[in-house]
């Protein structure tokens, strides 16, 4: 989420967001993975869909366990 513009008044972060709506999943959510829409020039790494990961929070990594195509 780069440059967007609230227009509500509201105070609220991405990550309050976020929580409010899908935290009560218990699934893991990662912030700040340069990943989708971004600053032309930055890095961006795709993430396959429907593929199996591997999340290492203590290494600060996202491996992907298998191609996205098959």
């Amino acid at each position: 989420m780069i440059k967007c513009i609230d227009r509500s008044g509201k105070k609220y972060s991405i990550r309050q967001v976020l929580n409010d709506i899908i935290g009560h999943l218990k699934i893991p959510i990662i912030y700040g993975f340069p990943s989708g829409h971004r600053i032309p020039g930055d890095i961006n790494v795709t993430l396959p869909f429907g593929t199996s990961v591997t999340i290492d929070a203590d290494k600060a990594r996202v491996i992907v366990n298998e191609g996205g195509v098959s």
